[in-house]
């Protein structure tokens, strides 16, 4: 006689492995100073599982895949100061997150906007598994996420082979509102700087990750959005703006140096020039200085600041210029510095720069 079938039971097998995660990535593109802002979310992810993925669903999570059966516990819920790592812009009013980029002399390859880094760089994975024994496995590092969990549900499929290798699955885009303004400080620097405060981001469900930026379709270097921070607005530095002209110039003929009695007077006037040359009006917020003694002997005496705000106890200067599009606008600054006529005072101020020795 023939052996009875089985009974075959059919259903689907679940299992968690910790060979593979995701880390996220995007990119923040504006066009021009209009407001609008691009936020395309990303995600890099990786697979070292053993078993290649083939045009597959992918949902990602930022929660922990080694769920316990006990029931939660409540921890006390204690309040402390942030120390966020965003590097200040000036002076502390507000923190911008600013792109890092190459110097001039050696600009670093821009990414474009829809590549696939397919093997470059390391895969940063929110997930902590023991990935112990595996080969290329990516370095993991640990970061800060939101206590309640999020998911995406990445609607086109995916293939992704186990090499270890990050690849990037497009999670979805936003469109942001921001608000633009510049800063200069034509002392230290000749430029005008781009800044953006892009509002609602705290809504979006974002996980702490590197950021590219784009300005008129320039990179202009990677930033980082931080998700710990608890203000409604994202503060980020779009670099530099070549399209507003900042001149700052010792004006000779005010400039002199005289000997009056055990004294020696020397006068310093500079003039600044800021020109708007793009189509729109703009804000600008310029810097300037004037010294100040730690001296007895040395005195300051303030001639001229053409209506800039003025701090006593650093000698800063500040201006909020609005200009209109291609118009310019003159600023003076002069002081007089009395002292001993034995002595010396160094006036300028050096910095130190590597140059080569043959």
């Amino acid at each position: 006689s023939k052996p009875q079938p089985k009974n075959i039971l059919k259903g689907d097998l679940k299992y968690n492995v910790s060979n593979a995660g995701w880390a996220p990535s995007y990119d923040l593109i504006a066009e021009d100073i209009s407001g609008e802002i691009e936020l395309k979310y990303k995600a890099k992810v990786f697979n070292n599982t053993g078993n290649d993925w083939k045009n597959v669903n992918i949902v990602l999570s930022t929660g922990d895949p080694n769920l316990s059966a006990s029931v939660p516990e409540l921890d006390p819920w204690k309040l402390n100061y942030y120390n966020g790592t965003f590097s200040s812009n000036r002076r502390g009013k507000g923190s911008y997150a600013v792109p890092q980029m190459q110097s001039r002399q050696a600009p670093q390859q821009a990414p474009s906007m829809n590549q696939e880094l397919n093997g470059q760089g390391r895969i940063q994975n929110i997930h902590t598994g023991n990935l112990s024994g595996v080969n290329n496995a990516p370095e993991m590092r640990t970061i800060e996420v939101s206590e309640l969990s999020t998911e995406f549900d990445i609607e086109r499929k995916y293939s992704i082979p186990s090499d270890a290798k990050p690849y990037i699955v497009e999670i979805t885009e936003y469109d942001l509102t921001g608000s633009f303004s510049h800063v200069s400080v034509p002392k230290l620097d000749k430029d005008a700087f781009l800044l953006a405060k892009v509002q609602g981001w705290e809504k979006l469900d974002l996980v702490p990750g590197p950021s590219n930026v784009y300005f008129n379709q320039t990179y202009v270097g990677e930033s980082y959005i931080n998700t710990r921070n608890v203000e409604d607005t994202l503060g980020l530095s779009f670099g530099r703006d070549d399209k507003i002209i900042v001149t700052r110039k010792r004006v000779e003929e005010f400039s002199n140096k005289s000997v009056i009695g055990n004294s020696k007077k020397d006068t310093y006037a500079y003039e600044i020039i800021v020109k708007n040359n793009r189509s729109r009006d703009i804000e600008l917020e310029l810097f300037d200085q004037v010294p100040i003694s730690t001296d007895s002997d040395i005195d300051v005496d303030v001639n001229e600041i053409s209506d800039a705000t003025y701090d006593e106890a650093t000698g800063e200067l500040e201006w909020k210029v609005k200009l209109k599009p291609g118009e310019a606008k003159k600023y003076t600054i002069s002081f007089t510095i009395k002292y001993p006529k034995e002595k010396n005072i160094q006036v300028k101020k050096y910095r130190t720069v590597s140059a080569p020795s043959f």
